[in-house]
């Protein structure tokens, strides 16, 4: 029976808000399969489901924080313009 290999990444604001959080799971070999596998193979597929996790868990977090960031613009975006519109002063945001 195979263990289970978790990768987490979380993203917090200012305030420690946890903003984005993903985690990644994969198979790695028991102890039995990684005996019966020998040292090289069992490490080798230890070492690609820790790169696999990594990487899956890291792009969905980045995707996940460019989608917030993005949402975040257009509202500042949205308020600005609604500002302008009724003579209100506004600051520009990032």
């Amino acid at each position: 029976m195979a263990h289970k290999l978790t990768i987490s990444i979380g993203i917090t604001n200012e305030e420690g808000q946890e903003i984005v959080k993903t985690t990644s799971e994969k198979e790695v070999p028991s102890f039995e399969e990684f005996e019966e596998l020998g040292f090289r193979k069992g490490l080798h597929e230890i070492e690609t489901a820790i790169l696999e996790a990594r990487k899956e868990a890291g792009e969905t977090a980045a995707a996940e924080y460019m989608t917030q960031t993005s949402k975040k613009k257009r509202n500042n975006y949205r308020l600005n313009i609604r500002n302008l519109a009724f003579g209100k002063q506004s600051t520009p945001t990032v």
